[in-house]
Parts: C-alpha cells; sequence; structure tokens
C-alpha cells in the first residue's frame, strides 16, 4: 500500500527582460496514515430491579493500512457495576479501583474492516447531579506501515444515552 506522496511545484514566467524564467519548490512528502475512525454506541435498557443498564459498544473501522498495539480507554462515572465480554479481537478489561475500560488489540490487519467489543454499565444508584455516565474514549493505534502513531477521542456518553457521533 502507499505510504507517502511526493510533490513539487514549478512556476514559468517571463521576466522583466522578457526571458523564460522558472522557479521550483523544494521537495515536500505527505505520509499517508490509515484510516481508523471509532464509534461509541450506546442502548438503555431496564433491568428487573428498575435499574438503568446501558450496553455500551466500541467499533473500529479501518481498510487502508494495517494497525498494531491499538488501545482504547474510557473512565466510567458514578455508583456503577461493570461486566464486560470477551470481543472478537484483543483483550476488553474494566478496573473497578479507577473505573477504567480498556480494550487492548495487538493487530488489525487491514484485511479485517470492522472489529468491536461490547460491555454492560448498570447504575446502582442514581445520582441527580450526574449526567455523564462514560468519558470522551481515547484511542491510540500505531500504523503499521507508516509506524507513526495515530491519536483519536470520540464524544462522552451521557446518562440518557445521547451520544453524539465522534
Amino acid at each position: 500500500k502507499i505510504a507517502t506522496i511526493g510533490a513539487t511545484g514549478n512556476i514559468s514566467f517571463i521576466n522583466q527582460a522578457g526571458a523564460s524564467d522558472g522557479v521550483g519548490s523544494k521537495p515536500i512528502t505527505i505520509t499517508l496514515n490509515s484510516d481508523l475512525k471509532f464509534e461509541g454506541r450506546d442502548a438503555i435498557e431496564k433491568n428487573s430491579q428498575g435499574q438503568d443498564v446501558h450496553t455500551v459498544g466500541w467499533v473500529l473501522t479501518n481498510s487502508f493500512h494495517s494497525l498494531k498495539n491499538i488501545e482504547l480507554t474510557a473512565t466510567a462515572f458514578g455508583d456503577i457495576s461493570v461486566t464486560t465480554s470477551s470481543p472478537a479481537a484483543g483483550a476488553l478489561s474494566y478496573d473497578a479501583q479507577t473505573k477504567k475500560i480498556t480494550w487492548i488489540i495487538s493487530e488489525m490487519p487491514n484485511s479485517v474492516d470492522v472489529i468491536n467489543s461490547a460491555f454492560t454499565i448498570t447504575i446502582n444508584k442514581n445520582n441527580p447531579t450526574q449526567n455523564t455516565l462514560l468519558s470522551k474514549a481515547h484511542l491510540t493505534a500505531e500504523d503499521a506501515v507508516t509506524g507513526q502513531k495515530i491519536d483519536l477521542a470520540a464524544d462522552e456518553i451521557s446518562l440518557n444515552g445521547n451520544t453524539p457521533t465522534p
């Protein structure tokens, strides 16, 4: 796959003496990193105890270069319980002390267009002053072709489930 594009510019003109002249630019190299995107999704249901249960999905899409060392993290807020499952790729974990949810994927080849994971967050006790369920999700990855770091962030997920598009 293509990793860089080289470009130069040249201008030809007639100078004050009436002779043809020209000026060229120095070469410019543009690095093309992968087209990685991710999205956070949220669906809300009530459980048998009347508590709100949020099913949060993280979806990664990529089709240009392979990626490696992918890490996606967010912090949950409030009096909650988190249940993780095994994603299609990588490992998803929750640290109850820091309330940090982390998804680590060692590699996403460009032959795989979509990878997703899901977890549930149960609101144990409502806090009337709380509006945010999950902090902005932060994603880092390395483009396997260019070696450059990709750093993305998505919007927060609110308690009422209106998740803005990242």
